[in-house]
């Protein structure tokens, strides 16, 4: 049987060994390398707690966690989890291991109080899909899908569309937009215009370089902090789908398939003026990281998260190479699950 602790800075090795054993999906698989910070994607967030499942000659052999965040519900902030992380080694599995840790995380849920959590799936990981179906306490609130751009050689601008650096005097009006653009979403992230600064430089670590506004004719019509994930954790496709396949020219099919790693990209916070100026704006964060990879024969992509049901599908989806869906759950901890669509996806969950 195995025992449950929270995890230390000593295990780091060895958590980064096992996540690498553990691929994720079927028809597009992914895999991934934590080097050299296993925990550096809970340290995207404020407050976060990971466990580890330890075999009895003291191997990890599984690991779990959660984020405690804030978000809006109804336009009102609320205090929730998130659950992510579930990992457990391929030899170890249907052995109770993913059960055990559920449990464990539960109890730190009762414990911190929030009013509900949730856990994003992979379509296609069935070992965690598994798990959730069997624990019987989630419900299904909707599907996130990953919109994923790849940054080549495209066509200029059009006149009067250029890019620039945020500058302080941009963060009211960042502030400003990120309300305007997200305020009615379940899930958003209440930030005034010093927290958007904050996850910025402090959470996210977003160079000033990549912290970028998006003007027509000077005027600002738009802004995203291009946050680095893979940074983070690096990620390659083992395996690509034909549907996918084939969408990919040969350039970018060559530099993104068969286990080759990427720059993957998340636009974090991302703003427009209006829905009909995101295409430009999408446009011109690709031709920025198209400028910034010379040299680099990593592909650049940009990946937008998106509520399925949401608005910005329609608009973003002609732009995008391919998508990855993810299925969204919920959890009741102290209350019933007040929330409905639109959600924001936050980058940082997925």
């Amino acid at each position: 049987m195995v025992t449950i602790r929270e995890a230390t800075a000593a295990d780091n090795e060895a958590l980064i060994a096992l996540d690498r054993q553990c691929a994720m999906g079927e028809a597009i698989t992914l895999a991934f390398d934590r080097a050299p910070d296993f925990f550096a994607r809970h340290k995207a967030y404020e407050r976060w707690t990971a466990l580890v499942a330890e075999a009895p000659d003291g191997t990890p052999v599984g690991t779990g966690g959660l984020a405690l965040k804030t978000v809006l519900v109804g336009g009102r902030p609320m205090e929730v989890a998130y659950l992510m992380d579930l990992r457990v080694h391929p030899d170890w599995r249907r052995r109770g291991v993913a059960m055990a840790i559920g449990d464990a995380v539960r109890e730190k849920l009762v414990e911190a109080g929030p009013a509900f959590a949730y856990i994003m799936v992979l379509r296609g990981n069935e070992p965690a899909m598994s798990f959730v179906r069997k624990r019987g306490v989630y419900t299904e609130l909707g599907t996130a899908v990953l919109q994923v751009l790849v940054a080549e050689d495209s066509p200029p601008l059009p006149p009067g569309i250029e890019v620039r650096r945020l500058r302080p005097d941009d963060m009211d009006w960042l502030a400003e937009r990120w309300a305007a653009c997200t305020g009615e979403w379940s899930l958003a992230l209440p930030f005034d215009a010093g927290g958007l600064e904050r996850l910025m430089i402090e959470r996210l670590q977003v160079p000033q370089a990549e912290r970028l506004v998006v003007l027509d004719e000077g005027v600002p019509i738009g802004a995203a902090a291009l946050w680095e994930y893979s940074r983070i954790m690096a990620i390659s496709f083992v395996q690509l789908p034909e549907a996918i396949d084939r969408r990919l020219s040969p350039t970018i099919r060559e530099r993104i398939s068969g286990g080759t790693p990427f720059r993957l990209f998340y636009p974090l916070p991302l703003v427009w003026r209006s829905l009909e100026d995101l295409p430009v704006i999408l446009a011109a964060l690709l031709a920025h990281l198209a400028d910034k990879q010379a040299g680099d024969e990593r592909a650049a992509t940009l990946w937008v998260p998106l509520d399925a049901a949401g608005p910005l599908v329609p608009i973003v989806e002609p732009k995008a190479s391919f998508a990855i869906e993810i299925d969204l759950f919920g959890v009741a901890v102290r209350d019933s699950l007040p929330i409905q669509g639109p959600f924001f996806i936050d980058p940082r969950d997925i």
